[in-house]
């Protein structure tokens, strides 16, 4: 297994681009999406929002992000994508674990996603989350308030 770190990113790394046509190639839009929204400055950075990328080899291999919702305790789930020869390796998890993470320590109580696969929502299940039928939101997870400890 090749070692990956996960981390926030600030901007888009230099090989996107590798990662997005990837994407492209499976009949994905949600990383053409992302690369329009950033160049709009839409850009994950409103309280709470974040975006992370996956590293391994210096390559960006996954990606995904939270941003906020009308509901000010809902963050949602955007833009996960994980490069198909990264798959079942653990990087998608991590990747997701750290998004979980970082909306409890927003205080969030709720996060929410859209997948249009069955793969996806395999995955997102095996997170925690649950299918809903709403429009726009196929699955939700409820968020544990973070216990502190003294």
């Amino acid at each position: 297994m090749i070692p990956f770190t996960v981390k926030p990113l600030a901007e888009l790394p230099a090989d996107f681009g590798t990662l997005r046509d990837a994407s492209v190639a499976e009949g994905f839009g949600m990383l053409p999406r992302l690369e329009q929204q950033w160049a709009e400055g839409k850009q994950f950075q409103r309280e709470g929002e974040i975006l992370l990328g996956a590293m391994a080899g210096g390559q960006l291999v996954a990606i995904g992000g939270l941003t906020q919702t009308r509901e000010p305790h809902i963050l949602r789930v955007r833009r996960v994508y994980v490069r198909p020869d990264f798959r079942r390796t653990g990087v998608g998890g991590t990747l997701m674990r750290a998004l979980i993470a970082h909306a409890q320590s927003q205080n969030a109580r709720e996060l929410e996603l859209l997948t249009d696969t069955e793969a996806g929502a395999r995955f997102y299940e095996s997170l925690g989350f649950i299918r809903v039928t709403e429009e726009g939101t196929t699955h939700r997870r409820c968020l544990a308030p973070i216990e502190l400890t003294q």
